[in-house]
């Protein structure tokens, strides 16, 4: 359960997507954190509290395709919760709080 802190950030979220996020478990990330690594399986959703995070994947040549930049009311990781491998990297481009949803 988030602290009082916290639960000024869940208010701002739409009543379907608050739900979810007090499910999960607040975590915070520094600035260019890495949350999800493309190519790994994952099962977990990210619904972004504050900060802003950045989707992103490499190519060979290490230079990057940005696929957005996602705020408060966002989340990311969805589409891994079918058990396939990630699509896409994800960092903080700011110090974030997410609430973090696992498929379990």
């Amino acid at each position: 359960m988030p602290n009082v802190a916290e639960s000024a950030l869940f208010d701002a979220l739409p009543e379907s997507l608050r739900r979810l996020a007090q499910c999960g478990e607040v975590k915070r990330f520094r600035k260019h954190q890495r949350l999800i690594e493309e190519g790994t399986f994952g099962d977990t959703l990210y619904i972004i509290l504050s900060g802003r995070l950045r989707a992103f994947s490499a190519d060979a040549r290490d230079r990057e395709i940005v696929y957005g930049i996602y705020g408060p009311g966002e989340y990311l990781g969805e589409m891994s919760l079918d058990g396939g491998p990630r699509s896409a990297s994800v960092m903080a481009e700011e110090p974030a709080v997410c609430a973090v949803i696992t498929r379990h």
